[in-house]
């Protein structure tokens, strides 16, 4: 009977989509890459502690949902693959620059972090640059599905 109750509700399925461990890491690493895409190696490297298997579901279950696109440059062998951010993940970008107000409030981040001196702090700030539309304020309103 739960579960009939959040299966459809818009935050449920949202949170379903975007809170599995390493999700948001991974959406963060393609936004700051811009217009680039990345490859399989270049995520690993840039997420510190996360395994080649966890990082392969994660990357299917962001193409499952729409957010990433799997780009295959060389079909043939070796193959080389490359991700990047769909439109509706670069739309993801208010709500981690709403969870970074968040934590820079709340959890007392490094000095680098609270002065925008951090790589991801400066990688957000040229992709707002890059894509004006992405700068919608963030706000709750409950009247609109």
């Amino acid at each position: 009977m739960e579960n009939q109750v959040h299966e459809n509700c818009a935050i449920w399925m949202a949170m379903e989509t975007i809170s599995p461990k390493w999700t948001i890491h991974i959406i963060l690493e393609l936004m700051t890459a811009g217009e680039d895409s990345l490859s399989y190696g270049d995520i690993q490297k840039l997420i510190p502690g996360i395994n080649p298997r966890m990082l392969a579901i994660r990357l299917s279950s962001l193409i499952e949902a729409g957010l990433v696109i799997k780009i295959l440059e060389n079909p043939h062998t070796p193959k080389k693959v490359r991700y990047k951010l769909t439109d509706t993940g670069k739309d993801l970008v208010s709500i981690i620059i709403q969870v970074r107000r968040w934590a820079v409030d709340n959890l007392k981040p490094n000095e680098r972090c609270l002065n925008d001196q951090c790589r991801h702090a400066t990688e957000i700030q040229k992709f707002l640059s890059e894509h004006p539309e992405k700068r919608t304020l963030v706000y709750l309103d409950v009247s609109k599905p």
